[in-house]
């Protein structure tokens, strides 16, 4: 059991393995969070229609209407509404998916807490990536789900993927997406030092 309903302002699900969403949607079912998002990608779409989501969302025909390498949604549920938003996709996908969900987050500054939901390897990069993106004051917390052992290579890969995150993190306007730069994200790791280490949230 987490510890209370409405724990959090957001989940936020990063786009990769099943079983994260899986977790991400239990957690909004069980009232965790009043709005909840499921970042997904161009790789994914075709099993969207599978998952055991809260109400019905029709991402293959947003999604199929586009060229392959614009296929990179926020798909938001909040209450009896769900909405889905492109969101512009570089170089770095997680980075990506941090500066598209820090523009979201400037237009709502009612949200005041997140939750992360990913791997544990994972949830490293993103840690990184939301000290350097996301406002200083935000409270941020991070939720591995189970997923499959990795193997040593791919262990490997994700540190090294880490290491290079953290020193993109210096100079996070050199690497937004420019369908996000307009939204001023320039901000320096420097000032973001209150995002702390991914772990575990807090269970009973």
């Amino acid at each position: 059991m987490l510890r209370r309903k409405t724990d959090w302002d957001l989940i936020f699900v990063l786009a990769g393995g099943e079983e994260r969403k899986v977790l991400g949607l239990e957690l909004f079912r069980d009232g965790q969070a009043p709005r909840m998002i499921l970042s997904t990608s161009r790789f994914e779409i075709r099993k969207f229609v599978d998952l055991p989501l809260p109400l019905c969302v029709d991402l293959g025909r947003t999604a199929f209407a586009l060229p392959p390498r614009l296929r990179y949604f926020f798909v938001a549920f909040e209450e009896d509404s769900a909405s889905i938003e492109r969101i512009p996709h570089g170089r770095f996908g997680t980075w990506s998916e941090i500066v598209a969900l820090a523009v979201w987050l400037r237009a709502r500054p009612q949200v005041r807490s997140l939750l992360f939901v990913s791997s544990q390897l994972h949830l490293r990069r993103v840690a990184a990536c939301s000290r350097a993106l996301l406002p200083a004051d935000l409270r941020v917390e991070f939720l591995p789900a189970s997923e499959n052992a990795p193997g040593a290579a791919t262990r490997l890969r994700e540190k090294l993927k880490t290491a290079l995150y953290r020193i993109l993190a210096w100079f996070p306007g050199l690497n937004t997406p420019s369908g996000a730069k307009s939204a001023g994200l320039r901000r320096s790791a420097r000032s973001a030092s209150s995002h702390g280490r991914p772990a575990a949230a807090n269970r009973a």
